[in-house]
């Protein structure tokens, strides 16, 4: 997400939560671009980021139940990530034939 950010010359989000930041900004569509993450993968990806900073950092209270939340987010951003990346590509390239003074899109090459 931040290499997508920096193609796109957006800023790269900051300071001690700049993971959540990450995510809701990736999440939502600005005046010139369309949001990457639709709200299922972005939640999924919260659900596992909030799950990293707990198992790393939970000493003595890890709970197996998030741990089962955890995975099961998992497994939605790798069914769902790839093609969300690959549709947000899609809306952002134009085709060569639909470019303006020989631009040919933008090519993020996501």
């Amino acid at each position: 997400m931040l290499r997508i950010l920096d193609m796109l010359q957006e800023q790269a989000p900051t300071g001690e939560s700049w993971h959540k930041e990450l995510v809701s900004r990736v999440s939502k569509s600005l005046n010139d671009r369309p949001a990457i993450l639709d709200s299922r993968i972005a939640a999924a990806a919260n659900t596992t980021r909030s799950f990293r900073n707990l198992a790393g950092r939970g000493y003595g209270t890890f709970d197996v139940d998030r741990c089962a939340l955890a995975i099961a987010a998992a497994r939605v951003m790798i069914d769902g990530l790839s093609e969300a990346i690959t549709k947000f590509n899609q809306s952002v390239d134009r085709p060569s034939n639909e470019s303006k003074d020989g631009d040919e899109g933008t090519n993020c090459g996501f």
